[in-house]
């Protein structure tokens, strides 16, 4: 690996901090992360931030299973409801 990249697992992983940076400006924006196949071939996963009373992040939610059976955009409200309550 170069200075520069970072670890390929599959095909769909962000392998340039540029592509990480933007992934982080969605997760900003968005409220809720998610791994389409990027760490694991078949696995996705969408997880939101649980903040501590200071507004830090403290921990974080995730549901993750086979690609085949979750709908990521259906699940991500209630996952990010979930972690706001």
């Amino acid at each position: 690996l170069g200075d520069d990249d970072l670890e390929t697992r599959t095909p769909a992983t962000i392998t340039t901090p540029e592509g990480l940076q933007a992934e982080f400006l969605r997760i900003r924006y968005s409220g809720v992360g998610y791994d389409r196949e990027e760490f694991a071939a078949g696995v996705v996963c969408v997880a939101a931030p649980l903040f501590g009373p200071e507004g830090e992040c403290r921990a974080a939610m995730s549901i993750t299973g086979p690609a085949h059976r979750l709908g990521l955009d259906r699940l991500a409200p209630a996952v990010r409801t979930a972690a706001l309550g």
